[in-house]
């Protein structure tokens, strides 16, 4: 049931969403073409006085403006499939006990697909390889950070990583009310009885 209210949800925002970059769209074009129109009752002239400038700023600040937003408002982009953790075992260096000891690390791979007012333009992919992990703990890359020493430990991390993407999902759709049901049915008979018991 949450899952279909979710799905709705996300539908009715996309939907929103592509009809705002639309009407921003052709509010931008349309803004646009007033200006064009105007200069061209004026002949294309450009006297390169200081009124003229200050209208072109004017003129192209609200053009700039109307567009961007239209812009920002076209691109949306969407996960096509669920996310897949991908653990990796590796030996790794350890200083403390001078010896090699079993490290791991976990990856979250996704699919996500690019939109253009609503159409779907590309997909991009976020996949961490073998050879992104060799880095990371190598001390090769940005992200040098410290392997987990056991499964647990990474389980755990990845379980809490779910339930917290869980909970703000949930903030983000703002139920703030589930699982109505029929309580009890009360007449106006019964309750004027019982107005009239209390007196």
């Amino acid at each position: 049931m949450e899952i279909a209210k979710t799905r709705i949800t996300e539908k009715k925002r996309r939907e929103g969403e592509r009809i705002a970059s639309w009407v921003m769209s052709i509010i931008f074009l349309g803004v646009t073409s007033f200006f064009i129109t105007l200069w061209g009752i004026e002949g294309f002239s450009f006297g390169f006085k200081v009124e003229d400038f200050v209208l072109l700023g004017i003129a192209s600040g609200i053009s700039l403006s109307i567009g961007a937003v239209a812009w920002m408002l076209c691109f949306g982009e969407e996960h096509i499939r669920n996310k897949e953790y991908v653990i990796f075992e590796f030996e790794i260096w350890d200083e403390d006990s001078v010896k090699y000891v079993k490290g791991y690390d976990y990856s979250v791979n996704t699919i996500s697909a690019r939109y253009f007012m609503n159409f779907q333009i590309g997909n991009s992919e976020n996949v961490v390889t073998v050879e992104d992990i060799e880095k990371r703990h190598s001390g090769d890359s940005a992200f040098d950070l410290r392997p987990y020493l056991s499964k647990e430990e990474l389980m755990k991390d990845i379980l809490d990583r779910i339930k917290s993407s869980i909970n703000y999902k949930m903030e983000e759709q703002k139920i703030k009310i589930k699982n109505v049901t029929t309580s009890e049915v009360i007449t106006v008979e019964e309750l004027i009885k019982m107005v009239k018991g209390s007196e």
